[in-house]
């Protein structure tokens, strides 16, 4: 059986202050944002969760592994993004996958034994409409089928 948890259900935040690019994939997310709604639901994706107060902001930052760029948000608790969570590089979600309107990030695992087998998979997608931003992260996980 499947176990659907969604990380953050909605994450809605207000620009403070974007990033100004060339127009590279992900460029759009860059910068501080301030997270005015923020919600988790646990049992499933089918309706939004309860108000989460962390964090009060959010950073997205570029970065690059051999060649692949990408952009990755940390949580951060000051408008200015000086006072941050450090980046998760390769344990972190990395948005890299360009969208309609935004970055997804995907990350696929499988481990334990052949008779004892566990996948999971997550996946967040940041979607830039006007002024404001929306993460989902839906994470699915349970015993590989027999």
């Amino acid at each position: 059986m499947w176990i659907r948890s969604p990380l953050y259900a909605l994450v809605t935040v207000v620009a403070l202050v974007a990033g100004a690019g060339c127009g590279k994939d992900g460029d759009e997310l860059l910068g501080v944002w301030q997270v005015t709604a923020h919600s988790r639901n646990q049992a499933g994706c089918d309706a939004e969760g309860a108000a989460v107060a962390e964090p009060a902001y959010i950073k997205f930052i570029a970065g690059s592994f051999f060649g692949q760029d990408y952009v990755e948000y940390v949580d951060c608790t000051d408008a200015a993004g000086a006072a941050c969570d450090g980046p998760g590089g390769l344990f972190g979600l990395l948005y890299a996958e360009s969208i309609d309107g935004g970055m997804r990030a995907a990350i696929h695992a499988a481990s334990g034994s052949a008779a004892d087998c566990l996948l999971s998979s997550t996946v967040s997608d940041a979607v830039v409409s006007g002024a404001t931003i929306r993460i989902a992260h839906r994470l699915l996980r349970g015993p590989a089928p027999r």
